[in-house]
């Protein structure tokens, strides 16, 4: 395997900056939909990202399903025999056809002034 130091930096940054996000957003198996693929999103996907990094997605299957082939590069730990049911599920809620949820405030992490 071909040792890549960019991809390295990318992916501790991913697990600071999501680990992060999942703080400060509480309990991130709220934000997604009951279904039973749902789990496998918690336990592959949100360890890294949060849930609005997939809610605010809209991909077709067949780009979800790059999307997993590209985090498995990455190293997600989502099994191979997963990534359909993962797709379909992500691409049932989150797809071009389905509108984008309502705006969400963020705090802003500097103070005014």
């Amino acid at each position: 395997m071909k040792f890549r130091p960019l991809a390295v930096v990318a992916v501790a940054v991913a697990l600071a900056g999501g680990t992060f996000a999942a703080r400060a957003a509480g309990d991130e198996s709220k934000a997604l939909p009951e279904d039973p693929a749902k789990a496998l999103v918690l336990q592959n996907c949100t360890i890294c990202h949060s849930s609005t990094m997939v809610t605010t997605q809209r991909l077709s299957e067949k780009a979800w399903t790059g999307e997993l082939v590209k985090m498995e590069g990455w190293g997600a730990p989502l099994a191979a025999s997963d990534n359909a049911t993962v797709a379909a599920y992500l691409a049932k809620y989150f797809n071009p056809d389905v509108p984008d949820g309502p705006p969400v405030m963020v705090k802003s992490p500097k103070a005014p002034g």
